[in-house]
This record gives structure tokens, C-alpha cells and sequence, in this order.
């Protein structure tokens, strides 16, 4: 008998998340300081009651009882003030490919009621799997329970991924043609898309080829003819620059920056920072300081 042929129809996968940073309710204490951050990664603000203002990239926005913000990575941020009854749910993450989302940020976000009740019914089974972790610089953030089932993490991250899809999809309505360009990644562009969610992890090539399902030759043919270097330079690149950041803005010592951005040693990240810098990271945080002296 002859083998019957199907027509297969293939699966984009435009919206996933990789990681969680933080899931949990803020219900805000203002003895405690409220410092102008960036991170890495989105964060999501959904005001479960009452409201709050944060300046985000200088301007101030206001989100009311059922808004919710987006806040794009690398964007500074900072609550200034929030009515008495406020209740935030905040959710961090990185997703593969950002595009679709960022035409969606930085702006509030009204919900309809049953996306409402949608979202505080993920919110309150999600933050159960999480454990929130002291706010000593480097391990802020949360990590999964202890006892939490590899199943009950994927069903959360689905259904936080089928929330987006939603909105996503009905946002795009309103949005003029302008603001909502649906763009197709190259190869080159994914894999620069997968280096920036990863930025504080140990890459390797075979990792980044096996999330695309495509070769290591083939990818790496294909980003350096895009951005003229290799893939490990270009991500080596991209967290010398990270640790430049974190010099300037943080207390970090330089073991704790070379842990947090993932390589072998602090000496190997002083090595690294030289050659790609020309001087240093003790001699960089000099300058730094003397600059800030003579401000």
C-alpha cells in the first residue's frame, strides 16, 4: 500500500517566554526606597486596586485600578507615588522575540472585565510557585518553589503566554498601521533576539542552533554576513557593555558582576574587559568616580 502523503502546516511561535525574573504582589511601602531601575527584561504592572504613578524613560504615566503597563527591557523606571489602596501584580520575563510586544509598552493598557478576572486568576495560581528572594544586589527577583512540578511551571508559562497572545492580538485593532509593523526575523536577527534574552547566561552555540532548529554552521554563517563578527564576540561584546552599566550604576563588586554575567572567573572577566576596552574594570571605576567629582 502506498504511503498517504499530508500537506503539514507549520506553527509560528511568535510570542514565548523564556524566563521569569519575579512574580509577585506589591502592595507598596514607601519607608522602604523606590530607586529609578532597569533590568534586562519586561515587567509587567497590573493594578489589581487602586493606582499608581511611575516615570518611565522620563515621562510620567498613571495606571489605574484594571490597566496594565508593559515595560520594555533597558527602559528606566521608577514608582513616585500611589493612592492608598494600591495593589500591583508585577510579572518579569524575557520572551525569544519581542517585537509584537514592545509595539505594546509603555503606555496603559485598559482590560475588559473578563480579561480582568482572566489575569487575577493566573496571577493568583502563579504566585504560588514562586519565592521571592532578599533584595541583596545580585539575586533579587524570585526562583520556582521548592516542590513545584515541572508541569505546573509550563502550564503557567502557557497560560501567561496565551494572556499575551490575547492582547496582543486585540490591541492590535487599535493600533494605527504605523505604530504595528509585523516584521519577519532573519536568522541573524533571532539569534541577536535569543543573545539579549541570555545575556546573563552561559551561551554556547549548540544551545542557540537547537532553539532555532537550524545547524551551528548555518546560523553562524548567516549573523556574521548580518554583523561582520561571530556570535561569541558579538555576546562577549554585549556583556562587557552590560558590565560597563553595572559598574556605573550599581554597587557591585567585580566577582559579583563576573558571576551575574556568567563567565568562568573575575579574572577571566577582567581579561575579557581589557582587551574589548582598553584599560581595566578598576581603572574604569576610576574614571567613573573622578568624573563624578568633578560634575
Amino acid at each position: 500500500m502506498d504511503r498517504t502523503i499530508y500537506k503539514r502546516n507549520d506553527v509560528i511561535n511568535f510570542f514565548t517566554i523564556e524566563k521569569f525574573a519575579f512574580f509577585n504582589e506589591n502592595n507598596f511601602d514607601f519607608t522602604l526606597p523606590y530607586p529609578m531601575e532597569r533590568h534586562d527584561f519586561f515587567e509587567l504592572q497590573y493594578m489589581r486596586k487602586g493606582s499608581r504613578v511611575s516615570v518611565i524613560n522620563g515621562k510620567a504615566q498613571t495606571i489605574s485600578k484594571g490597566q496594565l503597563m508593559i515595560v520594555p527591557p533597558n527602559v528606566p523606571h521608577m514608582l513616585t507615588e500611589c493612592s492608598e489602596d494600591a495593589s500591583c501584580f508585577l510579572v518579569g520575563f524575557t520572551v525569544f522575540r519581542s517585537n509584537e510586544l514592545r509595539a505594546l509598552s509603555s503606555k496603559p493598557i485598559e482590560l475588559s472585565e473578563d480579561d480582568r478576572k482572566s489575569f487575577e486568576t493566573l496571577f493568583e495560581d502563579g504566585v504560588q510557585y514562586f519565592t521571592q528572594l532578599s533584595l541583596e544586589i545580585p539575586d533579587r527577583g524570585s526562583r520556582f518553589s521548592s516542590g513545584v512540578s515541572r508541569g505546573k511551571i509550563q502550564a503557567i508559562k502557557n497560560r501567561v503566554e496565551i494572556f499575551f497572545i490575547k492582547l496582543i492580538e486585540s490591541q492590535l485593532e487599535t493600533l494605527p498601521d504605523e505604530d504595528f509593523i509585523p516584521k519577519r526575523f532573519s536568522v541573524a536577527e533571532a539569534v541577536l533576539e535569543y543573545l539579549k534574552a541570555h545575556i546573563t547566561d552561559r551561551v554556547t552555540l549548540s544551545q542557540i542552533s537547537d532553539s532555532m532548529s537550524l545547524s551551528v554552521p548555518y546560523i553562524c554563517r548567516e549573523f556574521r554576513k548580518e554583523y561582520e563578527a561571530t556570535i561569541i564576540d558579538y555576546l562577549l561584546d554585549m556583556k562587557i557593555e552590560r558590565s560597563k552599566q553595572l559598574i556605573e550604576e550599581t554597587s557591585l563588586n567585580f566577582t559579583q558582576i563576573a558571576e551575574y554575567l556568567s563567565f568562568e572567573s573575575e579574572s577571566h572577566f577582567s581579561k575579557t574587559f581589557s582587551k574589548r576596552v582598553g584599560m581595566t574594570p578598576g581603572t574604569y571605576l576610576k574614571r567613573i568616580r573622578n568624573a563624578e567629582k568633578q560634575k
